[in-house]
This record gives C-alpha cells, sequence and structure tokens, in this order.
C-alpha cells in the first residue's frame, strides 16, 4: 500500500530564516522544485520585526511616529554580500549607521571616565584581541589548545597595559577590561568568555568594510525578509508546520524518495534531499528523536560540544524622550562586577538590595533616530 505523501520534491527545506530562505530560491531558480518547511507562523528565523503602533502615545496620524522593535537581528554588517544588493535594489536600508560602545562610560556613582583614557584602553584591549587572531594562524595549534580569549586577554592586559597606568587610574583601567569582557560576551552570543577558544578566535572574519559600523534598515530588517519570500510561490511554502521525525534511510529504486519528512499534525513530505537549517538550539534539543537513523555519532558528538548562546535586549518606553537628538548613548561601568549590591534610593538613602541581572550583565544604553521614544538595553 503506498503512503499518501502531501508532496513529492527534489529538495526540501527546514527551517525559514535567511539560510532556509536563501537555499529555496537558489534552488528554485536551478530548476529544482523546492519546498521550504517553517514550524512557525512567519519566516525570518531570528529576525522579527514587530510594529508597535500601541506605543504611539496620543498623537499617531503622521507615519514617522509610529515605532517598530527588533526583537531579533537589526543590522546588516557590510556591503559585500547579497542582503546588501537585495536591500539596495527595494530601497530598505537607512542612511543612519550604528557604532558600538558610544556614549559616556558611566559609573554606577556617577562620575564620568575621561574619554581620552576610555579610547587609550579600547585601543590597547584591541590590540590584544588582534594578537589572539594570529593563534588560529600559528604552526603548532596546539600550543594554544586548552587557552581561553578571557584567559589570554586578562593576562596579557595585567603585563603589558597596567603597568604603564597610574596609579590612580589603574582601577578605572580594570573596570573598563570589565566592560569589553562583558561587551565580548554579548557580541558572541557566550555565557562566558572563559568559554571561548583563543586557538579558534581568528577564524571569524567580518564581511564588510568597518567592523564597527552597522547598517541599519528604514522601516526594519522585516521588510528584507518580506520581499525575500515574496519569490518563493505560495504553494512551495508550509507555515505552523513542526517536523517531528527525519527518515533519510530510504533509497531510489523504484521511484522511491530518500527522504521523509513527517510533521506534529500528521502530514508527510518526501523528497530526494533535504537541507537543514535548524539552529544549534533545536538540534540540540531535538536531535535524539528527530532522526532516523540516528545521526553519526561524531556528528552528535561535534553537535553537543558546540556552545551557543542568547542576545537579550529590552527596549525600555518613555512617554517623551528625555535624551537629546545627538546623544549616544551612556555605558555602564560598574565598581564591583560580582556582588554589585549596597544600592540606595537616591532620596531616601534606604537601601534597594542587588541590582536585578539583566541591569549588572547588559553594557549600555543606545537610542536610534527610528525608535524614538525608546531606549535599547544590550
Amino acid at each position: 500500500i503506498s503512503e499518501k505523501s502531501e508532496s513529492e520534491d527534489d529538495v526540501i527545506v527546514l527551517g525559514a530564516g535567511l539560510a532556509g530562505i536563501g537555499a529555496t530560491l537558489t534552488l528554485q531558480k536551478a530548476g529544482f522544485r523546492t519546498r521550504l518547511i517553517e514550524a512557525k507562523n512567519q519566516p525570518g528565523g531570528r529576525i522579527r520585526t514587530v510594529p508597535m503602533e500601541s506605543l504611539c502615545l496620543d498623537n499617531c496620524a503622521n507615519p514617522i511616529d509610529k515605532v517598530i522593535i527588533e526583537a531579533g537581528a537589526q543590522w546588516l554588517h557590510g556591503k559585500q554580500n547579497q542582503l546588501y544588493m537585495e536591500a539596495l535594489e527595494i530601497d530598505v536600508l537607512s542612511q543612519e549607521l550604528s557604532d558600538e560602545g558610544l556614549g559616556s562610560y558611566t559609573k554606577d556613582d556617577g562620575r564620568i571616565l575621561d574619554d581620552f583614557f576610555v579610547k587609550m584602553i579600547d585601543f590597547k584591549i584591541g590590540e590584544i584581541l588582534e594578537e589572539c587572531e594570529t593563534f588560529y594562524f600559528a604552526e603548532n595549534l596546539e600550543e594554544f589548545r586548552n587557552l581561553s580569549v578571557e584567559e589570554f586577554l586578562r593576562e596579557k592586559f595585567e603585563k603589558s597595559v597596567m603597568p604603564s597606568i597610574e596609579p590612580d587610574k589603574k582601577e578605572d583601567a580594570r573596570l573598563l577590561l570589565e566592560w569589553h569582557i562583558r561587551f565580548q560576551v554579548i557580541d558572541n552570543a557566550c555565557l562566558k568568555l572563559s568559554e571561548v577558544s583563543a586557538r579558534d578566535w581568528g577564524q571569524y572574519s567580518f564581511n564588510g568594510e568597518n567592523c564597527q559600523t552597522h547598517i541599519n534598515f528604514k522601516n526594519g530588517f522585516g521588510k528584507l525578509i518580506n520581499s525575500l519570500v515574496s519569490k518563493i510561490p505560495s504553494n512551495s511554502m508550509e507555515y505552523n508546520c513542526e517536523v517531528i521525525k527525519i527518515d533519510y534511510g530510504g533509497d531510489l529504486e523504484d521511484g522511491m524518495y530518500k527522504v521523509r519528512i513527517e510533521t506534529a499534525d500528521g502530514r508527510v513530505f518526501k523528497a530526494r534531499h533535504c537541507i537543514i537549517t535548524f539552529s544549534l538550539g533545536v538540534l540540540k534539543a531535538s536531535m535524539k528523536t528527530l532522526f532516523e537513523p540516528q545521526l553519526p555519532g561524531p556528528l552528535q558528538s561535534l553537535i553537543e560540544a558546540y556552545g551557543f548562546g542568547t542576545i537579550n535586549k529590552i527596549y525600555l518606553k518613555y512617554e517623551n524622550p528625555w535624551w537629546d537628538n545627538d546623544w549616544e548613548g551612556v555605558q555602564f561601568i560598574y565598581n564591583d562586577e560580582m556582588a554589585v549590591i549596597g544600592i540606595k534610593d537616591q532620596g531616601t538613602g534606604a537601601p534597594l538590595g542587588s541590582r536585578p541581572k539583566w541591569l549588572t550583565t547588559g553594557c549600555g544604553l543606545f537610542s536610534r533616530e527610528i525608535e524614538q521614544k525608546l531606549l535599547n538595553l544590550i
């Protein structure tokens, strides 16, 4: 008895993030029957532009007053990629560029650190991290096998930077180092910088002109996603379609298809090939039950060993902006990164207890022109 299949395709692509969308477009352009399956009700993966019309206070007749929030990724990195060309063609790019680490570096006692001193420490730390990049190209990689980026950064900072710092500025120098470590934790989406390999630090390459300047979108990254998805025939896309089984043990004899996909709502899809673009987190959580037969042992070990983390963004809404148009932001410098206790109410002097973790692990606040009533904490 033959099994009824929803479709029989050349290729099934699982996951409608940018990788899945790009693979589908490329294969369809080459003439392959390709189907894109997504568990959620929308494409984009970790890109999600959310309209926040409820934030338009009182007068929202002017569209420029309407606010959008990037719940996920929000920047385009560099111009040397196909995404930039697509975005340029449909005119969704903003003239406003974003830099990281701008604004005043302010300690929790209210004191603002000297700008020249901040930039000098930033330059020194940049030199250390550039040296770390060279380890990947060293002849003897084993020499750096167990060395983490944090370990190398701290040791090098103490040996090569601290001796030249004036005694009354040594504490501020170390606090700035802690800020840079927090920044790298966020930038690399890791839990701890001590878990990032110094040996492999140089593997990363930035595909752009300036690794510190990022391109914004006029009305959100979602506009680009929608443009790309519009090129895929609607009958080749499946939303709200959670995959629960990937059987790749078949063959192509007698017209049978090599891959069989089962979904949570009981549907079956068949294809000759399958491209899986799930996030690492999804693979970690489901690989034991998702694949039939089980993935090869070395591949399972690789998935389990890879680290992954999360970058959370918190938007703070105000009825009216209290910052000037030329305000670049504020970076948080904490006197005690570990204890973070003893905060007092400025009015009564009463102790408020510990700072919440979401505040102490953030680097700073910044505003964008497009988010006129919001501040973004990262």
